[in-house]
């Protein structure tokens, strides 16, 4: 293990908030190389030793001022335990962004990813029946308080930053801005890329009837490879899929996780000075 490789700062989560756009803009700075794949999780499973960081050497650029990764699952505990443990154990002085969001809506983003992803075929109320449950897979990630309590516990506030998913969507440029800065790279940085936006509901989609009958015979993995015109692409692309429908939470089970949720929200506000206007909490 090389210190020169590892990270020096990580996007925390919270899933389904904006990491892997913010992954994107971040990996443009010229002064910060991110993890060639995002979620690499080296710190998350039980199987963690300091052997197994060395794999930081094939992912990131030792000569870069900051180095990162993105990885959702760095808040999920009691789900994935100890991963603040691990960090500290190897990289003390390392700083977080954690991006948050409507805690309610963030569950059914959650769970709709999932259902797009094959990993989840119950209904949403059926998939929020443990949702009490402190390891509950959709309402654990929203415990806010609870998830940055954990990482307060081994490092200073001033290494942690709680970024609001909205103001990375209506004031992307003046966010990242404040991202830089906390990173210490040149702040004004700007890039025509910023304008992307990674792994949004648009981009969830399902197959359509007809992408089921080609399921199997390479025709649409031959379509993907081929150099088509982009409006040519898009039509396939609606030909052989349908986006998805963001799923319907029942009033009585969002009454449940405003109730679930209410402290972890009041102890953020607390904690960062902000109001968060907007969200359903």
């Amino acid at each position: 293990m090389h210190e020169s490789t590892l990270p020096t700062f990580f996007v925390i989560g919270a899933p389904k908030c904006g990491t892997s756009s913010l992954h994107h803009y971040l990996g443009l700075h010229p002064q910060v190389s991110m993890t060639a794949v995002k979620e690499p999780q080296l710190f998350a499973g039980p199987e963690f030793d300091r052997d197994r960081l060395g794999r930081y050497a094939e992912l990131l650029c030792a000569d870069a001022e900051a180095r990162g990764e993105s990885s959702a699952v760095y808040s999920q505990y009691p789900r994935w335990p100890d991963v603040p443990e691990r960090i500290h154990s190897v990289q003390p002085d390392a700083r977080f962004i954690y991006l948050v969001g409507d805690p309610v809506e963030r569950v059914v983003a959650h769970y709709e990813q999932r259902v797009v992803n094959g990993g989840e075929h119950r209904s949403l109320d059926e998939a929020l029946e443990d949702l009490a449950e402190p390891d509950s897979l959709y309402v654990c990630p929203s415990r806010y308080a609870t998830q940055l309590g954990r990482y307060l516990r081994l490092f200073p506030a001033s290494q942690l930053l709680v970024l609001d998913q909205r103001d990375l969507l209506v004031r992307r440029e003046e966010t990242l801005a404040h991202v830089f800065a906390f990173l210490e790279v040149g702040e004004r940085f700007r890039s025509n890329a910023f304008a992307e936006r990674v792994n949004t509901q648009e981009d969830h989609r399902v197959p359509s009837r007809l992408g089921r009958r080609l399921r199997g015979t390479g025709v649409v993995e031959a379509a993907r490879s081929a150099p088509l015109p982009p409006p040519v692409r898009r039509a396939l692309r609606r030909l052989v899929s349908r986006r998805t429908q963001r799923p319907r939470l029942q009033e009585a089970r969002r009454r449940e996780l405003q109730r679930a949720l209410r402290e972890e929200v009041e102890w953020l506000r607390g904690f960062t000075g902000r109001s968060f206007e907007g969200w359903s909490i």
